[in-house]
């Protein structure tokens, strides 16, 4: 069960990062065939198959031997891993998640589409934020009070500094919706700290930076280290 679990995550991992690639270099990632970025030979189901195809080519192309980028085998690995720590035994649970797989997956297109344009398209959270409120509406209701001045403090921050952009402020709240007020506290501060230190050294830069990508890093780790214990 888990390893079928954890088979399924890396494969929508994979396809995952096709759609990012083919969005970005602006081709159908629906019919077009997966082909080499390098040589554009037709790749066939054993140069595809996730994990496996990259570790017995060595990370390399099984036709003009360029390096396969590794942040597929890393993408295929967290995608596995985050999928096998869903707990699909119990039909209760299903919804809950359900609603997860969405953050995760669509929440990754809108990190990788932050981190490369400084933006992103708004429609990717709206399955998330939907799916989220559907399912944990009694979690909402339960933790009302905070949500309101969650929102009042961002919202504040948001007009005050110009520095905080609407995308960013969505998917905050359907981290808050998804994972509760205690997970988002530590979501948030591990968020935080990861794009302090990825930013380090542009602190007197007056290049924007985008806050996405390291709040999407923290709710994957905050997740498997909750699912861990």
């Amino acid at each position: 069960m888990i390893l079928g679990q954890f088979f399924i995550g890396a494969t929508l991992a994979s396809h995952l990062m096709v759609v990012n690639e083919r969005t970005q270099n602006q081709t159908d990632f629906v019919r077009g065939s997966s082909r080499c970025t390098n040589c554009g030979f037709l790749l066939t189901l054993w140069d595809l198959i996730p994990i496996v195809s990259f570790i017995t080519l060595g990370g390399k192309c099984r036709y003009c031997k360029s390096n396969i980028p590794a942040n597929l085998f890393i993408a295929e690995l967290v995608g596995g891993l985050l999928f096998a720590s869903l707990n699909l035994s119990y039909p209760y649970s299903l919804n809950y998640n359900l609603s997860l797989g969405l953050f995760f997956f669509f929440g990754a297109l809108a990190a990788l589409e932050d981190q490369r344009e400084m933006e992103f398209c708004l429609l990717y959270l709206v399955p998330s934020f939907v799916f989220s409120l559907l399912f944990h509406f009694q979690n909402i209701l339960a933790n009302i009070m905070p949500l309101v001045l969650v929102l009042s403090l961002l919202l504040i921050v948001l007009v005050l500094t110009n520095k905080f952009g609407l995308g960013d402020l969505l998917f905050l709240l359907i981290i808050f919706f998804t994972f509760g007020l205690a997970q988002t506290n530590r979501i948030l501060l591990l968020g935080c700290i990861l794009f302090l230190a990825k930013n380090f050294g542009l602190r007197n830069s007056k290049t924007p930076a985008p806050f996405l990508p390291p709040l999407y890093l923290a709710s994957i780790l905050v997740f498997l280290l909750s699912t861990a214990h």
